[in-house]
């Protein structure tokens, strides 16, 4: 039994109060759902440039430039902390455990329209792409063709969630593509031998056959 479950008679006062307070509730937690997602959306974004990051890490020249620092060879007042081991590897570390915890979130959805959809674009091959219509169907309602655009933004593990393989019924690629735009779709179809012109995909070569 909640709380609300079988109070006494209240005065009008206190039944004004309660309702304050529960819009209060409701628009705090409005406002930070609004912000979670917005921020979330931001965090997979800048994926690309925290690889980037990685990748400098891991190179010689991250070391050279190590070493050209514990000798001096960086101006004092330059920001450097790119080159202070512990900094750059925790941060990574905090990514990676972040990406896991997104990632083990989702999996704890048992079902939802939203993991039908990212199961759905699991299944797409490499070399192919399938447009929203078909991620709609595949996910139980062709109707949603919209949904899957909205929870493709809202991509919570694109590393395993291949979003960019999926276009318009025109095979248009996506100009609103959550983690970097259509130049980046293209590049990442580009790179599994899927051939761009213009921005538009052969659907009749490329298109995924369930």
């Amino acid at each position: 039994m909640s709380g609300f479950d079988g109070m006494k008679e209240e005065t009008s006062i206190q039944r004004i109060q309660r309702i304050t307070r529960m819009e209060e509730i409701l628009d705090t937690a409005t406002a930070m759902l609004n912000d979670l997602e917005q921020k979330m959306g931001e965090y997979e974004k800048y994926q690309s440039e925290i690889k980037i990051l990685e990748e400098y890490y891991a190179s010689q020249q991250w070391k050279d430039d190590f070493e050209l620092d514990e000798k001096g060879g960086f101006p004092a007042d330059l920001k450097r902390g790119v080159l202070s081991e512990d900094g750059i590897y925790n941060l990574l570390e905090r990514n990676r455990e972040m990406k896991l915890r997104i990632r083990e979130s989702y999996e704890l959805i048992s079902d939802c329209p939203s993991k039908r959809i990212y199961e759905a674009v699991k299944q797409i091959p490499y070399g192919r792409v399938a447009t929203y219509a078909d991620i709609a169907e595949l996910a139980g309602d062709r109707k949603m063709a919209r949904a899957v655009g909205n929870a493709l933004h809202k991509n919570p593990d694109p590393e395993h969630i291949p979003c960019f393989r999926v276009v318009n019924a025109k095979g248009e690629l996506a100009g609103g593509f959550a983690f970097g735009g259509a130049e980046v779709q293209a590049k990442m179809l580009e790179a599994e031998g899927v051939e761009v012109v213009d921005g538009v995909v052969d659907l009749k070569r490329y298109r995924w056959s369930q």
